[in-house]
């Protein structure tokens, strides 16, 4: 954010905001004051909330033209990290199928959404880096990974309102 602010990128702010949304659903999911229940409805209304930024970063990036430039060192740390953030994603898609507890449920569809996020920066991060294709693909590609992150969480979104309203969990 504070990066963002500092070199005025509107980008880098609402990027920001997706990571800040994500903590405050990691938050809801593991607080104890409410009704599971209740707190999956609320991180639906997140994961509808984030799939609004999403579509508003993916506009970003397609306005400013512009994909950073990275030391391919840097990226290859990054995509390594991408690596990590779908691999704890997956994890916790097994752990909530063996549970099936709602609060790894819960986790499990904000770590998706937590790796859908560093995938779009990784791309982004990617094609200024080592893409040579053209600013054609570069709109296509953005355009296309941004508006399946945005259903991705749609769909995650639906997920936690249909179990919610499951009888037998």
């Amino acid at each position: 954010m504070v990066m963002g602010m500092s070199i005025r990128s509107y980008w880098y702010i609402a990027l920001a905001g997706f990571f800040l949304t994500l903590g405050i659903g990691r938050l809801t999911a593991v607080s104890q004051k409410e009704n599971s229940r209740t707190r999956m409805r609320v991180l639906a209304g997140l994961m509808v909330f984030l799939a609004i930024v999403i579509c508003g970063i993916t506009y970003l990036t397609i306005d400013e033209e512009i994909n950073p430039v990275r030391n391919k060192i840097l990226v290859i740390a990054q995509a390594a990290f991408v690596f990590g953030m779908v691999s704890f994603a997956v994890y916790h898609a097994v752990r909530s199928r063996r549970y099936m507890d709602l609060r790894n449920i819960m986790i499990r569809n904000l770590s998706f959404a937590a790796a859908l996020g560093s995938l779009l920066s990784l791309q982004r991060t990617m094609l200024g880096t080592f893409g040579q294709a053209g600013a054609e693909f570069n709109i296509r590609m953005e355009a296309g990974s941004g508006a399946a992150a945005a259903v991705i969480l749609l769909l995650l979104a639906l997920d936690l309102v249909i179990i919610s309203n499951r009888k037998d969990v």
